[in-house]
């Protein structure tokens, strides 16, 4: 299928459409104008250059799935699709997401990886108002610097592998986050700023699985081992580290610590008489 007819108009009390996996390089306007009760839409795996800015005429969508296309940017006038609740647009060209998305208060799920993105929101370093996020997947793009995540209570799982990043990120203070992946970046050092340690503390505390392999890491530092209690896979694969701290050995939720790949001499007993892999 590489076109929809004019005539879609005619079905104007549908809710889902699913085009996914077709050859659909444009979309009839009349989708966006008729089509208004449209809940879900799935237009991934096609041809698709741009989104037309009546999408905005989609007031009650929930669900909007472009991944797989040759999408360029995202058109403005989707935040005011209030109720958009999982937004996927992987894999395409994007080189930047209009920053009103952070009004889209109902979002749960960004899934925006493998696109060509700088930063997670042009022109913005706060993520504030996005409070119902709970994935946040940007893996696999060029973001040097994260935002400020410290205010969005329900997310879950941040995804940063493969970008650009020099830094941790600060997550939410409620501690909410459970995976942090940020794998494959450019993380040097975790930082031995003892005011650093104290404003992750919370936010870090609930932590159970961090991905850090393939960074630039030289070492552990016992301050960081302090914050994340209660981890149960620590990966720090493929890094400069010489030495483990015999602190990670009283990490009694611990059970996979990835060390491969790293010029360390010895591990501590402490760390051998744990259960982990």
């Amino acid at each position: 299928l590489s076109t929809l007819p004019s005539t879609i108009a005619n079905l104007g009390d549908l809710t889902t459409i699913n085009l996914r996996d077709n050859e659909v390089v444009e979309l009839p306007i009349e989708l966006f104008t008729y089509c208004v009760k449209l809940r879900v839409v799935d237009l991934s795996q096609n041809c698709l250059g741009s989104l037309p800015p009546a999408v905005s005429n989609l007031i009650d969508l929930r669900e909007l799935y472009v991944s797989c296309n040759k999408l360029t940017e995202i058109p403005d006038s989707l935040c005011y699709c209030r109720g958009l609740n999982i937004f996927e647009a992987h894999s395409n060209r994007l080189r930047s997401l209009p920053s009103g998305i952070m009004n889209l208060s109902m979002l749960s799920k960004l899934i925006v990886h493998s696109n060509q993105l700088s930063s997670v929101l042009s022109d913005c370093d706060s993520l504030e108002t996005m409070t119902s996020l709970s994935l946040l997947d940007i893996h696999k793009n060029r973001i040097s610097t994260l935002p400020d995540l410290t205010n969005m209570g329900k997310l879950s799982v941040l995804d940063a592998r493969e970008n650009e990043i020099s830094t941790l990120p600060l997550l939410p203070t409620k501690g909410t986050v459970v995976q942090m992946l940020v794998g494959y970046n450019r993380i040097s050092k975790l930082t031995n700023n003892e005011s650093f340690y104290q404003r992750i503390a919370s936010s870090y505390n609930n932590l159970t699985e961090i991905h850090m392999n393939n960074n630039n890491l030289i070492n552990i530092p016992s301050e960081f081992v302090a914050v994340i209690r209660n981890v149960k896979v620590l990966e720090v694969s493929n890094n400069d580290i010489s030495d483990v701290p015999y602190e990670l050995g009283y990490v009694e939720s611990l059970t996979k610590l990835a060390l491969e790949g790293n010029p360390i001499r010895s591990i501590r007993r402490n760390l051998l008489t744990q259960s982990t892999e």
